[in-house]
């Protein structure tokens, strides 16, 4: 199984040494292979794919973001319409993380009032994709634009939404702080893979004072990261530990841990070039 505390330390692990692969461990296993998990009792379908999942013999991919509304449901247009005795799926998808490369995608959109999880294989008529290949960093994360045009879809394919069912795992909001979860613990590896590489440099750079690790500027700012770094990594295990109670509650702890570890990580890679260059602090 995926379990939540294993995950987030081997996406931190992997983050600081691969954005790319980090994208496969964030998406793949932390948001799809999780939902799959989740609704693999209740769904033959979702049982096989996450098996293959497990095995690295399968990718997937979460298709939320449009262009109109970003990862606001209220301004998504994807709808899945029943037609006789199939579903067609109609609209499009864009900044997916894995899109160009997944055997398939768990792809949101409205069905009449309800917001669901619809399971598409990547191979499936009227499923385009377009694959974004020019992004600032990590171009090896597989972005892309994916476009439904009348692609049929079995009821078996829409994944569990009620809460005796799957207790609201497939719900636009389990998802949302799931990923936020996911994000923030990537954000704090990457950061802390950029400031050990920084570290690295600044021992090996000296001028006339000596070292430039060793001088105080670098050191004041180091320290500062390091002593930001074990106050990320204490939210990190209180939403570890209390994982589903946060999930369900009011409380939303996930937005502020997505967005502290995305400055750190900002933070040391931008500490990381300045090192790379540096002859003095300033």
């Amino acid at each position: 199984s995926i379990q939540v505390p294993a995950l987030a330390h081997s996406i931190m692990g992997v983050s600081a040494r691969c954005g790319n692969l980090r994208n496969l461990f964030l998406v793949n296993y932390g948001m799809v292979g999780r939902l799959l998990q989740a609704c693999s009792s209740k769904s033959s379908v979702m049982a096989a794919s996450f098996e293959l999942l497990k095995k690295g013999e399968t990718i997937g991919s979460l298709a939320m973001t449009e262009e109109s509304g970003g990862s606001n449901s209220k301004a998504f247009t994807t709808r899945l319409t029943r037609s006789n005795k199939i579903f067609l799926l109609n609209g499009s998808k864009i900044w997916i993380t894995l899109g160009a490369i997944s055997d398939f995608y768990i792809v949101q959109a409205w069905v009449g009032e309800h917001l669901r999880l619809v399971y598409v294989p990547s191979s499936s008529n009227g499923v385009l994709f377009k694959p974004i290949s020019s992004p600032l960093g990590c171009r090896g994360s597989g972005l892309a634009e994916i476009t439904f045009q009348d692609v049929e879809i079995d009821e078996q394919h829409i994944l569990p939404c009620k809460i005796e069912e799957c207790g609201e795992i497939a719900s636009h909001e389990y998802i949302v702080r799931n990923g936020r979860f996911f994000a923030g613990a990537s954000g704090l590896g990457m950061g802390l893979g950029a400031l050990s590489e920084a570290t690295k440099v600044l021992l090996s750079k000296k001028n006339f004072k000596g070292a430039l690790f060793f001088q105080g500027d670098w050191q004041s700012k180091i320290s500062e990261l390091y002593i930001r770094s074990i106050a990320i990594k204490e939210l990190l295990s209180k939403i570890e530990s209390n994982f589903n109670y946060f999930l369900s509650s009011g409380l939303d702890k996930f937005t502020p841990l997505k967005i502290l570890g995305t400055q750190f990580a900002m933070e040391c890679s931008a500490l990381l070039v300045k090192a790379c260059g540096a002859e003095s602090f300033k």
